[in-house]
């Protein structure tokens, strides 16, 4: 028997990824890890910033990092991304590898508010 990590429930198989029993468990251990990203300080175990806009949550992938651009997040396109609240606030940021994670559900909203907003231009920091 195998036992669901996000509700407990005990199965012979699970049809989603890992110990997770149903879809509804997989997306509540997916928006359970940005919950826990914004603990950590709105950052990755590898460095990434993390930022919320508009109800929307996304990673800043590593900048410079020689990955040519179709395989960066949003096609490689230039992002300029100012940080409103939370530990990075005050930064303005240049990114062209955005990796968009998707809209946060209502009943995460007040665990994971907005942190930034998209500017026209910036200075990058």
């Amino acid at each position: 028997m195998k036992t669901c990590r996000v509700c407990g429930k005990q199965s012979e198989t699970m049809p989603y990824m890992g110990p997770l029993c149903s879809k509804e468990c997989h997306s509540a251990a997916f928006w359970d890890e940005k919950v826990a990203l914004r603990g950590a300080g709105d950052v990755t175990s590898s460095g990434a910033k993390v930022a919320r806009i508009s109800g929307t949550h996304y990673i800043l992938g590593k900048q410079g990092s020689g990955v040519p651009s179709d395989m960066r997040g949003m096609a490689g396109r230039e992002h300029f991304i100012r940080f409103t609240s939370g530990p990075h606030s005050g930064q303005t940021v240049r990114c062209c590898d955005l990796w968009y994670q998707g809209e946060i559900p209502g009943d995460y909203r007040d665990r994971l508010p907005d942190n930034a907003e998209f500017v026209e231009k910036a200075v990058t920091v």
